[in-house]
């Protein structure tokens, strides 16, 4: 009797080189994030939005585990905490991610220098569409050091891959010593 051969599996493509990232690290990453976001420096200018660092690198890092829907529900809780217009946050989160999930593979190719370049862009491009929503809605312009919180977000770029590198090489080793 024939044999069918394994499923393939998407998520071990050469996109997620190697061990498997559980949705439970995603979340406390994102939760995190969330915290720093809601403590009370989050109205002051140019304090990074560690959700949306979140969301991107999440969706550049794990495309097929980090989903525009799931990015779309951390910047709903997002707007709901921060008491502004509903779906603000939503757009711009669910834009990153989108474009995180697209340009993974062209953003990890390079080294960290021009990763954080385009992190830095397209976390521009995120604040920018916030910006957009907010004076349709007859909000005020706050100025450009409002997008200073992007630019600071992007130093924290190489900060995250070395911390999500040293976790999966220590948590590789645990896996190939058992």
């Amino acid at each position: 009797m024939a044999t069918l051969p394994p499923p393939v599996s998407y998520e071990m493509s050469s996109i997620t080189m190697g061990r498997e990232v559980r949705r439970r690290t995603i979340w406390l990453s994102l939760m995190g994030a969330f915290i720093f976001d809601m403590l009370p420096w989050h109205d002051l200018q140019g304090v990074p939005d560690l959700v949306a660092l979140a969301v991107l690198f999440w969706s550049i890092h794990r495309p097929f585990r980090f989903s525009v829907g799931s990015a779309f529900c951390a910047g709903l809780l997002l707007d709901a905490a921060n008491g502004v217009l509903l779906g603000q946050h939503a757009l711009a989160c669910s834009a990153l991610a989108f474009a995180g999930n697209e340009l993974s593979r062209r953003i990890l190719g390079f080294g960290l220098g021009a990763q954080a370049f385009h992190v830095g862009a397209l976390l521009l491009v995120g604040q920018l569409l916030m910006l957009i929503v907010r004076i349709a809605m007859g909000g005020t312009f706050p100025g450009l050091s409002w997008f200073a919180s992007s630019l600071i977000a992007t130093l924290f770029w190489p900060l995250a891959s070395f911390a999500y590198r040293f976790g999966h090489d220590v948590g590789h080793s645990v896996d190939e010593s058992q």
